[in-house]
């Protein structure tokens, strides 16, 4: 039998089960209220029944400081200390970013390295507690950090002399050709300048060292080296050094005069054959006068090169002093260019036009000739070998030699004609593997001109096609153009 219970039974057991609810309510409250002043008082700083929770648990300030670094500062690693309460983690922030982390030693001192890009930059430290809260934290310090550049230095010979009042260094050097060596940071550029006048131009290899050939008149300088970088903005810059060539600057020492390097003996000494720049060069007195007029820059072409002229234009040349001051000008600067000078700025020759200068990985092409070999010192300025003949450009609206290869890579027969156009009135050469084919042939009022001749033997041809001005001087030269010969 399932008993029931009434409903007024249940409504007593229902207040029953609420009054005992409200009782142990009243008890937890009566507990804390009585327990209150114990936790505070365990808190630390020994807060007080009338203190907050939050008062109680602040920090009291530590003593930290950031010492402020000495010197100049140079980009990378810059190591700072300071000083906080032992075992206490230090954080150092630049520009309000983390950069270091250290921890107080036994006797309040600590120490970081951090890494710092060029720029003005302020720094602070932080301390924290073992809660990781900030205990303290030290003034900003403001620190403006350099380039990290090495300044060039120069290797100073032992004759080297140092002014005893102002502490000025004096290099004594004997006038003429020199080739100056030093130090830099690899991958930037040496920068020489005399009295404030660039003087030359040198790059750092990769081992840090530079060489300079420069040519010193006598006298007394100021000589400063800056470090460039391919911009060239200077990236820092060595102390002024007092040059005096041909003694020392009071006259008591007199450093013996080194015989001049010549063209000639420049040349000499190169790879390769130089007899017919050479000839040419005295022809037009030119061999005599770049000494004296400097300092200068040479183009050389070898042998080889003027040998891939026709022998008429070489003739030619050698009687005809206009024709020939006009070609030589064009392998000619004036000042000191070193191949480290010539990838940074435009060349211009004596005759005023403008080189086209083309980085070939370690070498240089000047307007379309390689250089062979850089930096030659001669008496009065540098040379450089090329593999070419420079031309100077055409005047304005002067057509250039074309050879019209007519869409026939093949030819029969031995009887040749070869058509082309170019500007008239000119004179053209044709030349079919660096020999003398046909006649010279003079360019028609309609800029056409044609050259016949006999083939005997069959194989692969270049032709190339030569353009003489009124005064058979060379003015220019087509592009080469192959046929391929079969003779029946």
């Amino acid at each position: 039998m399932i008993g029931h219970r009434t409903e007024e039974e249940v409504r007593r057991y229902d207040l029953l089960k609420l009054g005992i609810l409200l009782l142990l309510l009243a008890l937890l409250a009566l507990t804390w209220f009585a327990t209150r002043h114990l936790q505070l008082a365990d808190l630390p700083g020994g807060a007080t029944s009338g203190e907050t929770q939050a008062q109680a648990t602040m920090p009291a300030p530590v003593a930290l400081s950031l010492d402020r670094p000495s010197g100049p500062l140079t980009a990378g690693s810059i190591t700072l200390s300071g000083s906080a309460e032992p075992g206490m983690q230090v954080t150092v922030l630049a520009d309000d970013q983390p950069v270091g982390m250290a921890l107080a030693d036994a006797d309040g001192f600590w120490t970081t390295t951090v890494e710092l890009p060029p720029g003005d930059h302020i720094l602070r430290a932080q301390a924290f507690d073992g809660t990781g809260i900030v205990a303290g934290e030290t003034e900003p310090v403001a620190v403006t950090v350099g380039g990290g550049v090495i300044p060039p230095s120069l290797d100073a010979p032992a004759e080297t002399q140092v002014d005893a009042s102002s502490g000025e260094t004096i290099l004594p050097i004997a006038p003429g050709s020199i080739t100056l060596t030093g130090q830099g940071q690899p991958g930037t550029h040496v920068e020489m300048l005399i009295d404030g006048l660039r003087i030359g131009l040198a790059e750092v290899d990769s081992t840090g060292a530079w060489a300079l050939p420069v040519n010193m008149p006598a006298g007394d300088y100021s000589l400063q080296f800056n470090t460039l970088d391919a911009s060239g903005a200077v990236l820092s810059s060595a102390d002024p050094i007092r040059v005096t060539v041909g003694g020392s600057a009071t006259g008591e020492v007199q450093t013996p005069e080194a015989p001049a390097v010549t063209i000639r003996d420049a040349l000499v000494g190169l790879p390769g054959n130089y007899s017919i720049l050479l000839s040419l060069l005295e022809i037009s007195g030119m061999a005599e006068s770049l000494p004296g007029s400097g300092p200068f820059t040479l183009f050389a072409p070898t042998d080889e090169a003027f040998g891939r002229l026709p022998q008429r234009v070489l003739d030619d040349l050698k009687t005809n002093p206009q024709a020939l001051s006009r070609l030589l000008q064009y392998h000619i600067l004036g000042g000191t260019h070193t191949a480290a000078d010539l990838r940074t700025t435009p060349p211009v020759t004596l005759s005023g036009y403008t080189l086209g200068v083309a980085p070939q990985g370690d070498t240089l092409t000047i307007d379309g000739a390689t250089v062979l070999s850089a930096d030659a010192p001669a008496d009065g300025g540098v040379i450089h070998t090329i593999d070419r003949v420079l031309l100077p450009p055409l005047a304005e609206n002067v057509q250039p030699p074309i050879i019209d290869e007519s869409g026939v890579p093949t030819f029969r027969g031995t009887a040749l004609t070869i058509v082309g156009k170019a500007e008239p009135g000119r004179t053209i050469l044709v030349e079919l593997n660096g020999e003398s084919f046909g006649e010279p042939a003079t360019v028609n009022d309609d800029g056409t001109w044609l050259v016949s001749g006999t083939v005997t033997l069959g194989g692969n041809y270049q032709i190339i096609a030569y353009m003489l001005d009124a005064a058979s001087g060379l003015e220019a030269i087509s592009q080469p153009v192959a046929l391929q010969v079969v003779v029946d």
